[in-house]
């Protein structure tokens, strides 16, 4: 049966088990916290993807030979404690699949984050 699907994502990197078919349709911050939906058939074969969470500004390895997909931005309201310490009152992330765990384990490796971070 075909329905939309919601997945949390964290930033950095996130795995989701999701059904083979699945056709991704919008990232967004819902009550703050970054989410992705996607019209899944349920009855499909899973399969794991990676997605990559970065910031503007912040810096992309290997882009764009990384070979990725865009996904989609999304924005984070930081309120007024945010932007009493200095951020800007709202923050913008850009999502990108990846294509493998080689790719992962380069970024992590590139941005200084622990590969337990990449981890399920």
């Amino acid at each position: 049966m075909r329905c939309v699907w919601k997945y949390p994502l964290k930033t950095r990197i996130t795995r989701i088990t999701i059904p083979e078919s699945s056709h991704i349709l919008k990232v967004s911050a819902e009550t703050g916290e970054p989410c992705m939906w996607a019209l899944v058939d349920d009855t499909g074969e899973k399969v794991e993807r990676l997605f990559l969470v970065v910031g503007t500004g912040q810096k992309m390895v290997g882009w764009p030979t990384m070979g990725s997909a865009y996904i989609g931005t999304f924005f984070v309201p930081c309120g007024v404690h945010g932007q009493q310490i200095g951020l800007p009152p709202v923050l913008v992330f850009h999502v990108f699949e990846l294509w493998s765990e080689q790719q992962v384990k380069e970024i992590c490796a590139e941005m200084g984050w622990p590969l337990e971070d990449a981890e399920g």
